[in-house]
């Protein structure tokens, strides 16, 4: 009886997580998120993020993990304060492209803390 209510824990625990995140996702869209070199000659993610909501997001993280073959080779981030309803922002996640060289990226969170 244990097992199966230790069982029945993690699978809500889980479930309840993954909702969190969907809903803190509807609240600001992503789009045209791809590699661009900077002025500087590095490599950052850009894109555009919009809040979706009726309400100003006080703090927006997104997070994203970089890949080579599929593999993890490192991390970054953009964030955006005091996102208005409807409003845009442009997303520049930078990271150390001397050091690594992605082939792609995934978007692992994003985070909405008002």
């Amino acid at each position: 009886m244990t097992k199966k209510l230790v069982a029945s824990l993690i699978l809500t625990l889980s479930f309840s997580g993954l909702a969190l995140a969907a809903s803190d996702n509807q609240q600001v869209s992503l789009s045209d998120l791809q590699f661009k070199n900077t002025p500087n000659g590095l490599r950052d993610i850009e894109g555009i993020g919009t809040n979706t909501t009726g309400k100003t997001l006080k703090h927006v993280f997104v997070k994203f993990n970089l890949l080579e073959n599929d593999t993890v080779i490192g991390q970054t981030i953009a964030m955006v304060e005091n996102l208005e309803p409807g409003q845009s922002f442009k997303i520049q996640a930078p990271f150390n492209s001397i050091e690594i060289k992605p082939d792609s990226f995934k978007v692992t969170e994003v985070n909405v803390i008002n």
